[in-house]
């Protein structure tokens, strides 16, 4: 049998497009397998800044150096650099076009490629933007963020802080199941994927914030075909998904024809049996007030919670990056959602640091943090990503300072987070059990109990307690 590995740096959009080229393999007879010992490596590349690109070479050698066979490289860093890749070993096999990726790899363990195998583009991809996998044949599944471009969440290139309310708190979409119902088809649900699936909706970007380079790489916004992202949703809740995860570059963004992305939510609850759909970030002036209404009027089955991603309290900064709100918006924002829908939970985006930021720029982040009341803080140290506008400032801040100023923001986002959860002690929430003893609430909070439960059930639970770690611990009802 054929055993393959694959690695994911980056988004939730990357981690979906590898669970769907997992799930093509799987789908093939193939077997996934610990690096070392599979006869072909899949990476899937981040590029969103200097510090992506460093850990994409250093998973490239590491897979170099522990196996013999091809190591297949795809991802936002081929887009922007495949020539820099492929110069790195000729076992190294670039391939844009993440709808190939399979395909080839199965190519080169049919032709017996091993050491010494030449590099090269997948056959007809060269010069192709990614594209939507769903939109090829039935049973190609479209794949997967979280995320405006702007912050990786999977494994290799976590954040300096994901807080949630106790030790081990994960982004996202990113904890693998242990155990669950043996895979159907090519529906990427059970064994080796999440409890909580994603599905890609949405893919590139119109903006062009000065430290972002993914607008370049992943190509401009488009959406999927609503009967497409239909049709995942059918197949993804036959095999037993209760949360499904709307995923995008610019999720917010969506639009198909009069379709927007709160029309499609709709279309998804009234069609769908699904427990719960969650959208797991969402730029500030995407948020419509029919998407607001959905949510306040929806009772839990779409997630009161929004990962608004912010990047600064100062409106300075902000102009400067290129965002399209300013500090006192967002603020107004963050307060009408708590306004209109009860109980929500807000999370975001903060990068500490950016070139020009001053210390009272950082004092107006630090205190629309506190006003904003955040469960969860992602922070991340400004870092250089060549090509960018902000990587050619003169006026960066030292990497100390930006350290220093992150660690501050991560204090702060472990004392609200804190403070969230205390706040909704007493309370009910709906659970996905995503491994024994743990499960992610409505409001994005990890929590523990004790109970026997399958992973992947949606249950009520009340939250009893906060442990000596934050963690949030709970009954199930």
């Amino acid at each position: 049998m054929t055993r393959f590995h694959i690695t994911t740096h980056g988004c939730r959009v990357n981690r979906v497009e590898s669970d769907a080229i997992a799930a093509q393999l799987l789908a093939a007879g193939w077997e996934q397998a610990v690096l070392g010992e599979a006869q072909i490596a899949l990476l899937n590349t981040c590029t969103v800044t200097g510090e992506a690109d460093h850990k994409n070479r250093k998973a490239i050698r590491q897979a170099l150096k522990r196996q013999t066979g091809p190591v297949l490289v795809t991802g936002c860093a081929i887009n922007i650099s495949a020539a820099d890749y492929e110069a790195i070993d000729p076992r190294v096999v670039c391939v844009e076009d993440k709808a190939q990726v399979a395909a080839r790899a199965m190519q080169l363990i049919a032709e017996g490629t091993g050491p010494g195998c030449g590099g090269g583009q997948a056959p007809g991809a060269e010069g192709d933007r990614p594209r939507m996998i769903g939109r090829q044949a039935a049973g190609d599944w479209g794949t997967g963020p979280e995320t405006g471009g702007q912050a990786p969440r999977a494994t290799g290139d976590r954040p300096l802080a994901q807080l949630g309310t106790g030790p081990g708190a994960v982004a996202e979409g990113d904890r693998p199941r242990s155990e669950g119902p043996a895979k159907q088809g090519l529906v990427p649900y059970g064994a080796g994927f999440r409890t909580r699936s994603g599905i890609k909706v949405q893919d590139g970007c119109d903006n062009a914030c000065t430290f972002c380079i993914v607008h370049t790489a992943r190509g401009p916004a488009r959406s999927e075909d609503p009967r497409e992202v239909l049709r995942q949703a059918r197949e993804l809740v036959g095999a037993g998904a209760r949360e499904l995860v709307l995923v995008g570059i610019d999720t917010g963004a969506y639009r198909w024809g009069d379709t927007d992305l709160a029309s499609l939510i709709e279309l998804l609850l009234d069609q769908t049996d699904v427990g719960r759909i969650r959208i797991p970030s969402i730029e500030p002036q995407s948020v419509s007030e029919q998407l607001i209404d959905l949510m306040a009027r929806s009772e839990g089955r779409l997630c009161r919670h929004l990962h608004l991603v912010m990047q600064s309290g100062s409106s300075k900064v902000l102009r400067e990056m290129g965002r399209h709100y300013s500090a006192q918006g967002f603020l107004e924002l963050a307060q009408e959602l708590r306004r209109r829908v009860s109980g929500i939970a807000l999370s975001t985006d903060i990068i500490a640091g950016f070139p020009g930021e001053t210390e009272d720029d950082f004092e107006a982040t630090m205190e629309m943090v506190r006003a904003c009341g955040f469960m969860r803080l992602h922070v991340f140290p400004y870092s250089k990503r060549p090509g960018t506008p902000a990587a050619e400032r003169t006026d960066q801040v030292p990497p100390q300072i930006a350290a220093q100023r992150a660690a501050q923001l991560a204090e702060l986002g472990r004392e609200l987070a804190v403070e969230d959860a205390r706040r909704r002690l007493g309370s009910i929430e709906s659970v996905v059990v995503e491994r024994p003893g743990r499960g992610t609430s409505e409001s994005f909070h990890e929590l523990r109990f004790s109970a026997a439960l399958d992973e992947g059930e949606l249950v009520p639970m009340r939250f009893d307690s906060i442990d000596e770690h934050g963690c949030i611990l709970a009954t199930p009802l």
